[in-house]
């Protein structure tokens, strides 16, 4: 798997992205500035709820374009499937209660965005989070356990690089 192919997909599609969340956060920036949002009654709450929501959308912005001056100085290296995972590695995963088999990819941004590259779905998984936490140094054929929101999960390392 070409993963500088993979990392321009997923820079392109955060780009897209953050052109859509600008547009939409100058959307509700203006909207909470109308004429038409004043408070017509004490418990009239229009325009906090609009800046509130214009706030998030702003925030959402800003951790978007981090993530892509992130990836823009990523060059992530091949690995060997005896190697330890670790930053820039794609790491099949299976679930062993189910048999689902999950790729990620352990990259420095936020995680989350999953692509179809190459015939395979692929998962964004920030070196931050605490998956990627529990799979940091295991090596092919390694058993962990992850305490996710759906319960705790028995997980096998199945191939790494």
């Amino acid at each position: 798997m070409d993963k500088q192919k993979l990392v321009k997909e997923i820079f392109e599609t955060l780009s897209k992205e953050y052109e859509t969340l600008k547009e939409i956060a100058e959307t509700q920036r203006s909207m909470a500035c109308e004429d038409d949002m004043q408070q017509e009654g004490k418990y009239d709450t229009r325009r906090i709820e609009a800046s509130y929501l214009a706030g998030a959308q702003a925030k959402r912005v800003q951790e978007v374009e981090i993530d892509i001056k992130l990836l823009a100085t990523f060059t992530p290296r091949d690995f060997n499937n005896d190697e330890e995972v670790n930053l820039g590695a794609i790491v099949d995963v299976q679930d062993e209660d189910d048999g689902a088999l999950t790729t990620y990819f352990l990259t420095p941004c936020s995680g989350g965005l999953a692509i179809d590259f190459e015939g395979k779905k692929v998962q964004m998984l920030s070196i931050n989070s605490p998956l990627a936490q529990e799979m940091l140094r295991l090596e092919k054929n390694d058993i962990f356990e992850f305490e996710s929101p759906s319960g705790d999960k028995e997980l096998k390392v199945l191939r790494i690089f």
